[in-house]
């Protein structure tokens, strides 16, 4: 069976109904695109993010503390007395080794995105 055959088939109005949604979706209807990009989809992209946000702080939060109180046991070093407050070994400890992760991270990032920029260039010569 030829495609030509297909074709005569359908009926004659098939390529109007299978074309309206795209031609809505260029007036500005409702159903915008295939993706999906009406207000619905926008809210629920929008909750995603939110809980993404929320959940990186968490993490983060809880990273921060265990850090602390895993290196005040594991390290010798004491900066302070305190054991309350804002400044205590805990705090100092995890922002010393929170900052030394994300310097490492962030450095190590740059290098492989320079790597991966320079590496077409430089073959391409």
């Amino acid at each position: 069976m030829a495609l030509a055959d297909i074709q005569s088939d359908l009926p004659d109005d098939v390529h109007e109904r299978v074309d309206a949604p795209l031609e809505r979706a260029h007036r500005g209807g409702v159903d915008r695109d295939a993706l999906g990009r009406a207000r619905g989809a926008t809210l629920a992209h929008l909750s995603v993010v939110v809980f993404a946000l929320i959940n990186v702080i968490g993490l983060l939060a809880y990273a921060f503390k265990g850090i602390g109180k895993f290196a005040v046991v594991m390290l010798p070093w004491r900066f302070t007395g305190h054991t309350t407050g804002l400044f205590t070994d805990e705090n100092i400890y995890a922002l010393i080794l929170m900052g030394l992760t994300s310097i490492y991270a962030i450095k190590g990032g740059m290098i492989s995105v320079v790597i991966t920029e320079v590496t077409p260039v430089v073959a391409s010569r």
